[in-house]
């Protein structure tokens, strides 16, 4: 998420049908008690919308808000969110990424796609 850009996931309107939301600048406990009840959520319903951002969002803290600035602090940076690059499975050669030594990020992430049974999105 980018600096001034409103996040859907701290508006009363981005309610799901449980009621769930995460209040701008939520406190530890209250993003504890809406990763709880996402889980929740998404334990029966493993394909809502709300819940399963709500989760990551609830989570992160932050981090993702304090990496943003960090990136816009640089020409480097600005450039990539304004390319805003992305992992689609049609770019990715996941034969190439798999013969990469252990170890390496694309190692691990074909790894992962095989341990969990998954393909890259598209």
């Amino acid at each position: 998420m980018t600096p001034g850009m409103a996040s859907a996931f701290s508006s009363p309107t981005s309610r799901n049908e449980d009621g769930l939301y995460l209040p701008e600048n939520a406190s530890w406990f209250t993003r504890l008690r809406v990763s709880v009840r996402a889980l929740k959520i998404l334990e029966k319903q493993p394909d809502d919308g709300i819940a399963a951002p709500l989760l990551g969002a609830s989570m992160d803290g932050g981090v993702f808000a304090q990496h943003v600035a960090r990136l816009l602090g640089t020409d480097a940076g600005r450039a990539l969110l304004r390319e805003r690059p992305s992992l689609q499975g049609s770019v990715l050669d996941l034969h190439r990424l798999r013969a990469l030594p252990e170890g390496t990020l694309g190692h691990a992430l074909t790894q992962y796609y095989r341990d969990n049974g998954i393909q890259p999105f598209e």
